[in-house]
């Protein structure tokens, strides 16, 4: 099973008119090291944020330490959450919500 080992609160901006947090994280997975979620704000009280995006990030920090988006280093995982392992990545995402401080920080900027 893939365990978010570690996530981090990036910021917030505009995609399709709405607007997301971007959040990064990281796995226990040797084939999905890293990710990036942006979360939406929901209406949905039990569960005021929901992920509208997924990505695999395929780029090594270390190795190319300037994060752009003009080469292939991001390869979206959203359209896999139809599939039969769509509730995986849900939990996936919904525990890199809720590791450490970043739901903190998305009820502080959204509040």
């Amino acid at each position: 099973m893939i365990q978010i080992t570690d996530a981090k609160w990036i910021r917030l901006v505009e995609r399709g008119g709405r607007q997301l947090a971007e959040v990064e994280f990281r796995t226990n997975h040797p084939e999905f090291k890293q990710g990036v979620a942006y979360v939406a704000k929901s209406e949905d009280h039990s569960n005021p944020y929901r992920v509208a995006m997924v990505f695999r990030k395929e780029v090594d920090a270390e190795l190319d330490w300037f994060d752009n988006s003009y080469h292939q280093a991001y390869t979206e995982l959203s359209n896999s959450f139809t599939d039969n392992r769509s509730e995986d990545w849900e939990r996936l995402c919904e525990d890199a919500i809720r590791f450490g401080p970043i739901r903190g920080e998305l009820d502080r900027y959204w509040s």
